[in-house]
């Protein structure tokens, strides 16, 4: 499979999910993650995450931080709902470092992913895919009561 038809496989993933169809976009990112090898798979986590991003600028308007000002997102505001939960860690860590453009630290998250093993790296690549789907719905749904 080419880059390209990754990349639009990815995006379909993500629209499926962000639309309530969070099973057919975990089938088609599973394959996607299979099929692919650890740098596909990072920059699906990448994409996924400026997908993350702008929700997250959405839902938080004008309380969003402001970079040319130095002011970051923070691990604080956004945490997994168990702290013991590695996937969740990443996910989060992942998300909150991208978000920052720390794109060094995103990978470091990344690295220590796949570094704890193949059904982890899928298991958590998933997990950040699942967070974001939900909140790039979450976001849709707040622009949609604001304009309602």
């Amino acid at each position: 499979m080419s880059d390209r038809e990754a990349h639009d496989l990815a995006d379909r993933a993500l629209g499926l999910a962000s639309n309530g169809l969070l099973t057919d976009g975990v089938r088609i990112l599973t394959r996607l993650v299979r099929d692919g090898d650890a740098e596909r798979a990072y920059g699906l986590c990448c994409r996924f995450a400026e997908a993350g991003r702008k929700a997250l600028v959405t839902m938080a308007g004008h309380h969003a931080p402001i970079f040319e000002n130095g002011e970051q997102w923070i691990d604080g505001r956004f945490s997994p709902e168990d702290p013991n939960d590695p996937l969740g860690d990443f996910s989060v860590r992942f998300l909150v470092a991208y978000g920052n453009g720390q794109t060094d630290t995103a990978r470091a998250h990344y690295d220590a992913l796949l570094a704890a093993g193949t059904d982890s790296g899928i298991r958590g690549v998933g997990r950040l895919f699942g967070d974001i789907a939900a909140l790039c719905w979450a976001a849709t749904e707040q622009q949609e009561d604001r304009a309602g």
